[in-house]
């Protein structure tokens, strides 16, 4: 038998086992109850905000799973070495495991291994049961059934002392595990575990197209403002107005006035627009480029130009994007950069908004040394002959390739 009824809450009819029913279904239930205690009703925020949005991808998940342990192991090596080291006591915490009493808990407690073998051991010795009762039922009966059973009573047995002897085998790993054992292991796993997270990041970033400014609308790129800098006017005709950052590169044959027009326009740009650290790897900090900096009036004029030597390491170039607006480095070839290094110094000071100038020689067909990759990865190209610079077929910044520059 079932009653009609209206619901309490939503109003709508149902039918109802019970004559005193005053709810449709559980959330009728749940809102009309939370009316009652004065609360106000639940709203659709799950549905809208939790429902519709797109799964995690499993790839994204594991990434953070191995970022977790990764902390994990990261933070117990940290501590260990806090306490062998006898660093400030403060900067210890309690809270995490030592590696001593890692070592008493993986004594203690059973390995998945070793739980594995077990259960299969349990397993086993339900089977052999089964075959003891079965072959002793069939032995009044039938010979040849009851032969047949105890061949495979006698396998199982065997297969069942083979897993005790595996496990006595862990048991005794286990005993000679020691501190600095498990402290090895855990170093190496956590280089492992690098590995794997840069590896697993990588398939992320392809499939969900994680890059930098990589997709924007037409709509946007033309509503969207870039960030210039200021240069003197002098430079202006040949440089254009250059975005934040930018990389350019200049070459010419020894003597030609191209070192001198860095320097120049070193001092301009670090007056108007920041830091500069002129990297001097053929000269080096000789009599010849202290004439240079006297020439154009660079010493009183500025104190944010540096000029370095014997930095030929990429990596120590790429730490410094980071604290100067340009760098220069004269010159590529004494720098002895590659292909790929050069993208990735040029990737990195993009990120730091670090500019890049290139000096570099010029060869026998008078044009600049090294791949054709290196003027496609550079925003300008100057060339410098007999103290004039010119624009050499690129500038980004300047529509006018015929401008030239004179030095001296």
């Amino acid at each position: 038998m079932t009653f009609q009824k209206i619901c309490q809450n939503c109003g709508k009819p149902f039918r109802a086992k019970r004559q005193n029913a005053k709810w449709c279904s559980s959330a009728c239930k749940t809102q009309g109850n939370r009316k009652k205690k004065g609360l106000s009703p639940q709203s659709d925020w799950f549905k809208t905000n939790i429902k519709n949005e797109p799964p995690v991808p499993i790839v994204k998940k594991e990434l953070t799973n191995l970022l977790a342990k990764h902390n994990e192991i990261e933070s117990i090596l940290r501590n260990d070495y806090n306490q062998t080291h006898n660093i400030d006591i403060w900067s210890y915490d309690y809270n995490i495991p030592s590696i001593s009493s890692l070592v008493l808990k993986k004594k203690r407690e059973p390995t998945s291994e070793k739980i594995k073998i077990e259960a299969e051991i349990r397993k086993l010795e339900r089977e052999l049961n089964k075959e003891k009762r079965e072959s002793s039922r069939t032995q009044q009966f039938d010979g040849n059934e009851f032969t047949k059973k105890t061949r495979k009573y006698k396998r199982l047995r065997k297969e069942i002392a083979e897993k005790k002897k595996d496990i006595l085998k862990i048991e005794a790993e286990i005993w000679e595990i020691t501190p600095s054992i498990l402290k090895k292991n855990l170093q190496d796993e956590l280089i492992d575990l690098d590995t794997q997270m840069k590896k697993l990041q990588k398939e992320y970033d392809k499939e969900n197209n994680i890059l930098e400014n990589t997709v924007i609308s037409a709509e946007k790129l033309k509503s969207k403002v870039y960030k210039t800098y200021t240069l003197d006017s002098e430079f202006q005709p040949i440089l254009g107005t250059p975005a934040i950052p930018f990389t350019g590169m200049i070459h010419g044959t020894q003597g030609s006035g191209k070192s001198s027009f860095m320097v120049k326009f070193a001092s301009s740009f670090a007056y108007k627009n920041g830091d500069v650290i002129y990297l001097s790897l053929e000269e080096g900090l000789s009599e010849t480029f202290q004439k240079k900096m006297n020439l154009y009036d660079i010493f009183p004029r500025i104190s944010n130009f540096d000029i370095a030597q014997d930095i030929y390491k990429i990596e120590t170039i790429v730490k410094n994007t980071n604290l100067y607006k340009l760098i220069i480095i004269d010159s590529l070839s004494v720098a002895d950069i590659n292909q790929k290094e050069l993208e990735k110094l040029i990737k990195k000071s993009k990120q730091n908004e670090c500019s890049l100038f290139f000096i570099n020689h010029t060869n026998k067909n008078k044009d600049y040394k090294g791949s054709s990759g290196i003027g496609h990865a550079v925003d300008m190209i100057l060339k410098a002959e007999e103290g004039v610079i010119k624009i050499d077929g690129k500038n980004r910044y300047q529509e006018n390739n015929s401008a030239s520059y004179k030095i001296y």
